[in-house]
């Protein structure tokens, strides 16, 4: 018998018989097949870089499970791993494998402080010769959601009410003549195809019940809900039991039942993730029961939005 390797494939060759008139020979090819994870991991044993994995959050648990379970000996070996998750599923990695705890290490990215969001304006108008009130900019602060990109969208919209463009020969005072339609203005650019997406709910072959609000509107579930979180503040993050209770101040008639809400919430999450474009605009925890407000542009739009700030807000 003689072996001999070529290009991934053993080839064997097998003589039979005596002499060489009687020989004949036999050769069967075997295939040697390797998956791509364990190429990809023995690829891994010599390298010393870092692997970034982007948008964890967006990941499939099963998926999440298997990838970290895929690279855990070699994080055990020194393999340096970052996975970039929104804050409150920064421990996705522990929760889909708890061999990991221990050996995960949260570096948090903490929001804009109210010290810096400040600074955009002050800096800002600054450099053009423009002066705003202390309280101006403190409304800005408060709005903005703990998000640059608002307050810069804020900034932005007060130079072109106030006709600038460019810096002023002249020290200027400016301001906001009316708060509410200059914050309602903006927010209509804003979210509101996600708050409509989301209002919406999904596609269901009957209609709805339609519920009661103690302003003498009607409206379904996915509204009342979205009108209990919006009368929240609305809060970045909010437990089941607020929800309830600003459905319980909102509502004339009989309050949706706790698995209602809970259905709902989790609909809500599932049309964020796969019917609206870009980042998830909300959140639902089914496990902690809390609801995370994801983008800040889509708590904004829930403070100021259409369907009437008076409408929307308790």
């Amino acid at each position: 018998m003689k072996l001999g390797a070529t290009a991934g494939f053993v080839n064997v060759g097998v003589e039979l018989g005596g002499d060489a008139q009687s020989t004949s020979a036999i050769t069967k090819s075997r295939t040697k097949t390797r998956s791509s994870k364990v190429i990809a991991l023995k690829g891994l044993s010599d390298y010393t870089g870092t692997i970034v994995i982007d948008d964890f959050h967006y990941i499939e648990t099963d998926i999440q499970r298997s990838l970290i379970r895929a690279l855990k000996q070699k994080i055990f070996d020194g393999l340096r791993v970052v996975v970039l998750a929104v804050p409150h599923r920064a421990y996705d990695v522990v929760k889909v494998e708890t061999e990991m705890t221990g050996r995960v290490r949260q570096i948090e990215i903490p929001k804009w402080s109210n010290d810096q969001l400040s600074e955009i304006p002050n800096i800002g108008f600054d450099k053009l010769n423009a002066d705003v009130p202390d309280h101006i900019r403190n409304t800005l602060v408060s709005e903005s959601f703990a998000s640059p990109h608002l307050m810069q969208w804020f900034c932005s919209r007060i130079c072109t009410d106030n006709g600038i463009d460019v810096t002023l020969s002249e020290r200027k005072s400016i301001s906001i003549d009316d708060e509410r339609s200059f914050f309602s203005e903006i927010a209509v650019n804003t979210s509101k195809r996600a708050f409509d997406r989301l209002a919406a709910g999904p596609r269901q072959r009957t209609d709805r019940i339609a519920r009661s609000f103690s302003d003498g509107t009607q409206g379904d579930i996915y509204l009342a809900i979205l009108r209990a979180i919006s009368a929240t503040g609305p809060k970045l993050a909010l437990t089941y039991e607020e929800v309830r209770s600003k459905l319980r101040e909102l509502m004339s008639g009989e309050i949706p039942q706790s698995h209602e809400v809970s259905r709902v919430l989790v609909k809500m999450t599932e049309i964020a993730r796969d019917k609206i474009e870009g980042e998830a605009v909300i959140e639902w925890d089914d496990d902690e029961k809390i609801l995370h407000i994801i983008d800040p542009f889509f708590a904004f739009y829930l403070r100021w939005g259409t369907h009437s700030s008076d409408q929307m807000r308790s």
